[in-house]
């Protein structure tokens, strides 16, 4: 393994709940997929791998989970499922745990780490219900900074945060590795809802992975964005500048109204201040 990392983590999508493009869309950014413009990417999660005892785990199931799974199919196939961490009940972060019942994969108690609200949620509800009862999955409750230890090498770390709990509670994630660490927060309703500060968490992470759902106020004209809290990228950008972060910062959960999917110069501008736009299937050994 590079410089005796052997967790690697891998993006099997970047965008927002819907994906991107997304149903019944016809915006200039989707129009671009529909057009082969620009490439299409699925709703935000990861993929975790142990190279030393070939297991995986996946990181928020999404409603595009076979097609994720099918994308990397000849990597993943290698590594054993071992258990699913959610963040939320948000639309595109729990939808593909279907996928596991019995009309799918059927499988056999595999491991759901999730918070008590999250669970209880679930399991109050079919069809995600039916999967706990016919022990398709089984509940493992993950309490805020507790540490999750899933091998020698892979650490999670839930951090409570502040996004709209329609649901349940909301979770980032720190993942500890051999020898680096990375922060994954695709939703979050501002930076102040985290538990310390953006740049304390910059100066103290190897890998950002940060919630990029809107790039500023303007982006849905039809709708009041005042109502969907997130910090938008503009906010992000200027967080960052304050600080000297020598971290690799990467936004991802972009909603398909997003400019960044399309406009190329304002991805290159954002790389020139030390931030990436993420797409599906970049990877970091950790």
């Amino acid at each position: 393994m590079i410089g005796g990392e052997q967790i690697e983590v891998l993006l099997l999508g970047a965008a927002q709940d819907g994906g991107f493009p997304t149903f019944g869309c016809v915006c200039v950014n989707c129009m671009s997929c529909y057009n082969n413009i620009t490439s299409p990417d699925a709703p935000t999660s990861l993929a975790l791998l142990d190279h030393a005892l070939e297991k995986w785990w996946l990181v928020d199931a999404t409603p595009q989970l076979n097609q994720q799974w099918a994308e990397n199919a000849q990597i993943l196939s290698k590594f054993e499922l071992s258990g699913i961490i959610l963040t939320h009940a948000h639309a595109g972060h729990y939808p593909g745990l279907l996928y596991l019942g019995k009309e799918c994969q059927s499988s056999t108690q595999l491991p759901v780490y999730a918070s008590p609200s999250m669970h209880a949620f679930l399991q109050a509800n079919e069809p995600w219900a039916v999967l706990y009862k016919n022990s398709n999955l089984t509940a493992f409750e993950l309490l805020d900074q507790v540490p999750l230890v899933l091998s020698e090498s892979l650490t999670i770390i839930p951090q409570k945060v502040d996004h709209r709990a329609d649901f349940t509670d909301t979770f980032s994630f720190k993942v500890q590795g051999t020898n680096k660490t990375l922060f994954f927060c695709p939703d979050i309703d501002s930076w102040e809802g985290l538990p310390e500060t953006l740049a304390t968490v910059a100066s103290s992470m190897d890998i950002l992975l940060l919630d990029a759902t809107f790039f500023d106020d303007n982006e849905l004209p039809s709708r009041d964005m005042s109502l969907i809290p997130h910090p938008r990228v503009v906010q992000t950008v200027e967080i960052l500048k304050s600080v000297d972060f020598s971290c690799e910062v990467v936004l991802v959960h972009m909603n398909h109204s997003n400019k960044l999917w399309l406009d190329s110069e304002l991805v290159e501008q954002l790389e020139t201040d030390g931030i990436t736009v993420g797409r599906k299937g970049m990877k970091w050994m950790i």
